[in-house]
């Protein structure tokens, strides 16, 4: 089985953001992981850089400032794919979303994550 991922940005338009000029809102990137179809193929192997993604190569560069070997990073593969086409088998999904405050909530995405 092959696993998706999907990065999707949730905004809270009810507060504006603390650390800006407090005129945007609040946003927050997240990570969805779901079943692939089983009759996908890729050639792509998918590295932890792809984790940054979409900004992989901002976040190459500020981990090569802290002094990580990038491009050891580039070579270690992951299990997961970026935008890889849901599964239509998979079902209702439980999900966990965590602040910064460590607050955190289960609810249930449907199966097709309509509202990302």
């Amino acid at each position: 089985m092959k696993i998706g991922r999907m990065v999707r940005q949730l905004l809270d338009s009810e507060r504006s953001d603390e650390l800006g000029d407090g005129i945007e809102h609040r946003r927050i990137m997240v990570s969805v992981y779901y079943q692939v179809e089983d009759n996908w193929e890729t050639n792509q192997i998918p590295t932890y850089l792809d984790l940054f993604t979409p900004k992989a190569e901002e976040a190459a560069s500020i981990l090569a400032e802290m002094g990580a070997d990038v491009k050891h990073l580039k070579h270690l593969s992951l299990s997961s794919f970026n935008n890889a086409p849901i599964s239509e088998r998979t079902p209702p999904l439980p999900g966990v979303a965590s602040g910064k405050c460590g607050f955190t909530t289960l609810s249930t995405f449907s199966r097709r994550f309509p509202h990302f």
